[in-house]
């Protein structure tokens, strides 16, 4: 619920939101070029909306369907552990992830 909330004041206020679907959202710069900016993240009660980050085949499909349609994609993924216990994490891996 906080996601669809906070993506919704987000679009209302005109700032573009990535990371709600599979789409790559395109942006023109300052000097007319187009490039796109795919999010990713760990899905929780997400699950089935979106491609977990995690799926890392399913990240590479997404992302070769970007470059394809766009020439320049900028790839986000926000990942690691969240809420009251994960505050004071210590410097190191919380999960082993194969490098993209």
């Amino acid at each position: 619920g906080g996601f669809v909330q906070t993506a919704r004041h987000l679009r209302r206020a005109g700032v573009r939101v990535v990371g709600a679907d599979t789409l790559a959202t395109r942006v023109v710069t300052l000097l007319g070029d187009t490039l796109a900016v795919l999010g990713f993240h760990t899905t929780g009660e997400r699950r089935g909306l979106v491609p977990d980050a995690t799926d890392l085949a399913a990240v590479y499909r997404h992302v070769a369907r970007a470059v394809e349609t766009y020439g320049t994609v900028v790839v986000t993924m926000h990942l690691g552990a969240e809420g009251v216990e994960a505050q004071r994490t210590r410097n190191g891996f919380e999960a082993s992830v194969r490098s993209i």
